[in-house]
Order: structure tokens, then sequence, then C-alpha cells
């Protein structure tokens, strides 16, 4: 979905692809808005005293380093809305943008997406264009519960439009793909497409059962993104296969796919060229 821009680095940011909305309050409870930050006298003699406290004392195993070891086996996501959230020393620790910025495409902690898109007036300061790619993005990251949250919102982050169900079957977000669909929207014509060019064979099958036809487009965009396997298994199902477009098949396959599946298809295509 492009790169994402990130905050001033001091604060979780919530980046869309070529913005980010900085995070305060809850999100900023150590107030750290500078590079560095000092402690004050009474800080200063409770570090005294635990350095005394015994090896009993549980707030001795929050090394920096035993973080950093196993802030490796957290998502951005979580590291950003919450373990830089439980004290000052943590916070400063991940500061970075790369820490600090929230991707909105992946996975988000509820409580954190509920925090800063739930509240009314939440999406005010982002253009009609950046609250549209919201949703979209929000569905990319197979969040459901998020994607709750806008439903509320009275603006252009409603999640049950199309636009939405084509970004989450572009990611194979399958249930995602069911939500919007049990609320009674209907199927978007390229939601094929998106499915089959980025290989999610679950959303086409899905598709399949809930009544949509298969064209010979969709095979296209399987062959495009590289899926041969794929475009195969749309073609064995797409109606009207007698009057295949086999001139644009072959361009598709040369686009994404390899050698032997071009070689695989040009050979009984020239085999059936008119002789003379």
């Amino acid at each position: 979905m492009g790169s994402l821009a990130v905050g001033d680095g001091s604060v979780p940011s919530f980046g869309l692809p070529s913005f980010a909305v900085p995070v305060r309050g809850p999100y900023d409870p150590y107030g750290l808005g500078s590079t560095t930050f000092s402690t004050t006298a009474s800080e200063q003699q409770q570090s005294d005293v635990i350095s005394y406290a015994g090896n009993n004392d549980p707030s001795r195993v929050w090394l920096p380093e035993v973080v950093h070891h196993f802030a490796g086996y957290l998502s951005g996501n979580e590291l950003a809305c919450t373990l830089r959230l439980v004290n000052k020393a943590t916070a400063a620790q991940f500061r970075g943008p790369q820490y600090a910025t929230v991707r909105l495409s992946l996975q988000v902690p509820h409580h954190a997406f509920a925090w800063r898109w739930g509240g009314g007036g939440a999406t005010r300061s982002l253009t009609v264009r950046q609250r549209k790619q919201l949703p979209c993005l929000t569905a990319r990251s197979g969040n459901i519960a998020n994607l709750g949250v806008l439903l509320a919102q009275a603006d252009p982050t409603n999640p049950l439009e199309g636009p939405v169900m084509v970004a989450a079957a572009s990611a194979g977000q399958l249930e995602v793909c069911r939500w919007p669909r049990q609320q009674g929207c209907p199927l978007p014509k390229d939601m094929f497409d998106a499915a089959a060019r980025a290989g999610h064979k679950a959303v086409c099958e899905w598709l399949l059962d809930e009544g949509r036809l298969v064209h010979e487009g969709a095979a296209f965009a399987a062959a495009r993104g590289g899926h041969a396997g794929l475009m195969d298994w749309l073609l064995a199902r797409t109606a009207g296969a007698q009057q295949r477009d086999d001139v644009h098949l072959l361009i598709m396959v040369a686009a994404g796919c390899d050698l032997p599946a071009l070689q695989r298809l040009h050979h009984p295509y020239i085999d059936g060229l008119p002789k003379g």
C-alpha cells in the first residue's frame, strides 16, 4: 500500500500511506516530547531504594536487554501501542519512529484503535481521501472488531463499501470479506480480480459459492500476478471459455509468470493457428 509516513518519533502515530496522525493523551502517558528525559529527585531516591531492595524485587527483571529480546516477538503495532506504555524507561528505549508508528494495514490492538478512531470527530483532521483509505487499510489487517469501530462513524470511513471488500479480497482476508456480505452488501465487480491477482484461492472459492461467475478477467489477473496454478483453476471454471482471448492471456502470462508456464500455453496456441 506504499510507504508509511511517521510522526515525530516521541509518541505512537497512526500511519496511513501518505500521512500519520500523532497519538496524544493516554498514548503519551509519560510526556516524552524530547529526545531525553530527566528523573526528579524523588524518582532518584526511589531508584536508590530499588537498588538495595534485594533480588526478590520483580522489577529487577525489567532490564533493557531483556525487554529488547522479547520485544522482537511482538508486532510493530503491539510494541507501539502496548509495550511502550509500560513505563518511562521502556518508552524511552523504543522511542524511534520505527517503534512509534502504527501501521493500519497490520493488526492494531483493539484498545488502541478504538481510543484513536472511536470518538466523535476522530477523523476530522483527515481529508476525504484519507478517510476512505482508513477502512480499506483496516480491512487488509483482518480485524473485524476494528472495522466495527468505524461502522459507527457517520462519514466516508464506513466499512460497508465496495472498495473495503476489494481491499480485504486483495489481502486474502476471507472473514473480513464475509462480514460486509452478512450485513447485506453486494459483491463488487472487481473483487474476483483483486483476489485472483493476489493469489488468494480461498477467497475465489468463496466468491463462487456466493454465486459469482468466473470471467476470464479473473484468470488474466491471476496470470499477471504470477499465479499460474490459480490461473488454470479459474480457466477451468470460466464461463464462455471457448471464446477466450488467448492473445491477452499470453500477454499476461508473459508479464507475470515464469517461462515454463508461458511455453505451456504458447505451444497449443501456435498449433491452433490456421496453416498457410
